[in-house]
């Protein structure tokens, strides 16, 4: 046998494998005698069809996939052998016999070594916010909302109201409910930054028994653009609690005694959020900055699954408002820039692993494990075995060492949050993503049933 490798543009390789006739022959014998046992044909019983009969009758496609077979251990012994990363599915592109020989082409992937270039000393801007009495207030006002007590209405009059609605698609065509669908309760609470403006508007000073139409795509263009007519099924208003030092030692069950030691614990851990968000931003300077300064191109075949992923995930995220027909290839040409940026940084990332030396210790799992361990009611190893067979926690804490190491070196400068940063921070925990608005209830937002015991917590 003789192998010979050709290197394309990229990471694209080509593997020439010769097999001399005599290399083969003893191959083939092995796979007509395999198939000898099983083969029925009229006029031979069961098992006793001779070798010639079934070479003269399936020799083509027996050998085919001997052949086949062979090359897929062969590739394998070969690459391991000569210490090739092989990314995505190899295929082979053809087989040709030739007097005395048969020669096959396999085309792979691989993934090379990249040069790695200085990731210390980065600039990085350092975003910093001060928790101001009015976030929280403004949180805990929410907390009192989400406390508070359900009594029923007769008129929508402030956002505090929850409101039952029955909705039901029109025909624009005929202007009547279409036939044969299925109108659908819900409730929308219009505290809710996830409900569009104009609906809110529309049902203030509705009462129980009014009927309206609305075509949300209007003023969202992320929602359905149908029409729906909504009837007003029932009415709740949400009376907050009331902040006092009873409220606060209830709502912490005894872990906090006084308003004040309420509000201070509120700030630190809204401080604590902003200074996540800070970090996750800094990260998200450190993977640009490396993904620019290292020019290569990843794998073509890492890229696509990863751009499969992408779009499995905003096809289930964004469900109601996609066309059911939609397809990868319809968003391919948008995705995969974004997976390559993706995939380009997971091996930056890992050659800075294998570079720094570093693992995953004991210290980075005890913590985890001890919960774990009261969680589960197991024993603290066997807590930590379950651990360190986690690939995504494995992951998330190397990459955590990464960053760490980056940001050790890099040059921060401290920079204040922009507006619009605040915003979205001041509406986290209202809605998931600003665009993802619906006029049905959020169910982010607490439920008829939740509201009355729901202890929310600060994330």
């Amino acid at each position: 046998m003789e192998k010979n490798y050709i290197e394309h543009p990229g990471n694209e390789r080509e593997l020439i494998i010769t097999l001399s006739n005599e290399e083969l022959q003893p191959l083939f014998e092995k796979a007509y005698r395999e198939i000898q046992p099983n083969l029925e044909i009229k006029g031979f019983r069961k098992g006793k069809v001779p070798i010639g009969i079934i070479k003269q009758r399936f020799g083509e496609s027996v050998e085919a996939e001997a052949i086949e077979r062979l090359l897929s251990e062969e590739f394998a012994r070969i690459i391991k052998e000569d210490s090739i990363n092989v990314v995505g599915q190899p295929v082979i592109k053809s087989i040709d016999k030739e007097e005395g020989s048969t020669k096959a082409s396999i085309v792979f992937e691989v993934v090379e070594s990249i040069e790695l270039k200085n990731y210390q000393g980065l600039k990085i801007n350092e975003p910093f916010h001060r928790v101001t009495d009015d976030e929280i207030e403004h949180e805990i006002y929410h907390i009192l909302i989400n406390n508070g007590d359900i009594v029923e209405d007769d008129e929508i009059l402030s956002d505090l109201h929850l409101v039952d609605v029955t909705i039901r698609e029109i025909d624009p065509g005929t202007n009547l409910h279409i036939l044969g669908s299925k109108p659908e309760k819900t409730q929308v609470f219009l505290h809710s930054h996830s409900i569009i403006p104009q609906l809110k508007e529309i049902l203030m000073n509705k009462r129980v028994g009014d009927t309206f139409r609305f075509k949300p795509n209007d003023y969202d263009h992320y929602a359905p653009d149908k029409v729906f007519e909504f009837t007003i099924d029932k009415i709740n208003k949400i009376v907050p609690k009331e902040l006092n030092d009873e409220f606060v030692r209830n709502y912490t069950k005894e872990r906090f005694q006084t308003v004040e030691e309420f509000k201070d614990d509120i700030g630190f851990q809204i401080q604590e959020q902003w200074n996540q968000k800070s970090r996750e931003e800094m990260e998200r300077q450190i993977m640009n900055q490396l993904v620019e300064m290292h020019d290569f191109d990843p794998p073509s075949s890492m890229t696509v699954n990863v751009a499969q992923g992408l779009f499995e995930t905003f096809k289930k995220q964004y469900a109601n408002n996609l066309p059911s027909d939609v397809t990868f290839e319809d968003m391919k040409e948008d995705l995969i820039p974004i997976a390559r940026n993706q995939v380009k940084w997971a091996m930056i990332r890992e050659e800075i692993i294998k570079k720094e030396d570093l693992k995953v210790e004991d210290y980075d799992i005890e913590p985890l494990a001890q919960f774990e361990s009261e969680r589960l009611n197991i024993e603290k190893d066997a807590a930590k075995k379950n651990l360190m067979n986690n690939s995504r926690l494995i992951d998330s804490i190397l990459s955590k060492k990464v960053f760490d190491i980056i940001l050790d070196f890099a040059e921060t400068t401290e920079v204040p949050f922009d507006f619009e940063n605040e915003q979205n921070h001041h509406h986290d925990h209202d809605q998931d993503h600003d665009h993802d608005k619906n006029f049905e209830h959020d169910q982010s937002e607490p439920s008829t049933n939740e509201i009355s015991d729901k202890k929310e917590n600060i994330e």
